[in-house]
């Protein structure tokens, strides 16, 4: 027990805790360069974002995507079992905002894991200027944490400049990938 504890202790060292939903992410990866394009081409990051109006938003698989609606409440598309999440909740408040007041319509955010969705369960959306991915089978996302919008901005923002230190060049993200791939623990 005491050799473990102190493994997680080297590992949480190396890399903070909030990448092992990146980590996770990369080992869903049979190799290094599925991994690469999983990062580099549909910008899979870890950590996934919803945005809604529920302020005690749950994930209901069977619901599908009705939270996903054009600025003006109209339904979009509604398939039971889908979910629409993004990686992106700055560029998807402002999409999400009163035209005459600027107010956001969407002033609560779910904090995302989908570590246990497989990878080909969600892409990148062809209209993926926010980062927007659709999940096709929203029964294995788990809801980490509701916020309000500022506070999941907030966190975005300092995720995001920890990325940005994290992963500096290809180099890097070869680096954590091996990292992740050699500690399933973290």
């Amino acid at each position: 027990m005491i050799k473990f504890k102190v493994l997680q202790e080297r590992v949480a060292s190396l890399y903070p805790p909030i990448f092992k939903y990146m980590a996770a992410e990369a080992r869903k990866c049979k190799t290094w360069e599925e991994y690469k394009y999983e990062y580099e081409k549909q910008k899979k990051t870890g950590i996934y974002y919803h945005l809604t109006k529920e302020p005690n938003f749950k994930i209901d698989s069977e619901r599908g995507a009705k939270d996903w609606s054009d600025p003006f409440g109209d339904v979009i598309e509604d398939v039971p079992g889908t979910m629409y999440v993004t990686g992106d909740p700055a560029c998807w408040s402002a999409t999400f905002s009163d035209p005459q007041t600027d107010e956001p319509l969407r002033k609560y955010v779910a904090l995302l894991d989908l570590s246990a969705v497989p990878m080909q369960d969600y892409k990148r959306s062809i209209i993926a200027d926010c980062n927007e991915y659709v999940v096709h089978n929203s029964k294995n996302i788990k809801l980490i944490k509701l916020m309000n919008l500022k506070q999941a901005l907030k966190f975005n923002e300092k995720y995001e400049d920890a990325l940005v230190q994290l992963i500096q060049d290809e180099n890097d993200l070869k680096k954590f990938y091996d990292f992740a791939m050699s500690h399933p623990e973290f």
